[in-house]
C-alpha cells in the first residue's frame, strides 16, 4: 500500500504558532502528529509514503529523519509555490505507482482500519473513495450528502462567517 500526506499547508488558523511550528508537527501527548501518522501507517503495511512541503520543510525533514520507519520508504515532494491538494497530489503521480493509494491530511489524528477501505473501494470501482465522518459542526465545514448505497450526491460549499 502507499499513501500521500499533505503537510505542505501554512497553517493559518493556527497563526501565531505556525509561525514557528508547522501545524503536522503540532505536539500530541510526547510526539508530533506527523510522526504519529507515520509510524501507524508503516505499521499498517504501507511501503510508500511521500509527503508534500512547503511551510517549514526542513523543520519537518529534519523530524522524520529522527525516526525508524525501515519497512517504508518516504518521498519529499518540495511545493514552491505551494500547490493546493489537487496540485500536491498531481506533483507525486510518479511515485504513486500502484492504485488504489490512500490521501491523508498530516494535520489530523484519525483511526481508520485501511484494509476494510481497500477492500470497500475494490469491490465498489469507483473512481476514488472519500471517507467521511459525522460532525455535529459540518456546516461550517462543507456538507457532503450521500445516497443509501454511500454515492455521494451533493457537496456543499462551506458557509462564510460574518464579519
Amino acid at each position: 500500500m502507499q499513501a500521500m500526506i499533505l503537510s505542505a499547508g501554512y497553517g493559518t488558523r493556527l497563526k501565531p504558532i505556525t509561525n514557528f511550528i508547522p501545524k503536522p508537527l503540532m505536539p500530541i501527548l510526547e510526539y508530533p502528529l506527523l510522526v504519529l501518522t507515520l509510524k501507524w501507517l508503516s505499521s499498517a503495511g504501507f511501503k510508500r509514503i511521500v509527503i508534500n512541503l512547503c511551510h517549514h520543510s526542513e523543520k519537518i525533514k529534519k523530524e522524520i529523519s529522527n525516526i525508524n520507519l525501515s519497512k517504508t520508504e518516504i518521498i519529499f515532494l518540495e511545493e514552491n509555490p505551494i500547490l493546493g491538494s489537487a496540485g500536491g497530489i498531481a506533483n507525486a503521480k510518479k511515485y504513486l505507482r500502484s492504485k488504489p493509494f490512500f490521501t491523508i491530511n498530516g494535520d489530523i489524528l484519525f483511526d481508520l482500519n485501511f484494509k476494510e477501505v481497500e477492500e470497500f473501494h475494490k469491490k465498489n470501482k469507483p473512481v476514488c473513495t472519500l471517507i467521511l465522518r459525522k460532525d455535529p459542526d459540518a456546516v461550517k465545514f462543507g456538507l457532503i450528502e450521500t445516497d443509501l448505497q454511500t454515492k455521494i450526491k451533493q457537496v456543499a460549499r462551506k458557509q462564510i462567517a460574518e464579519r
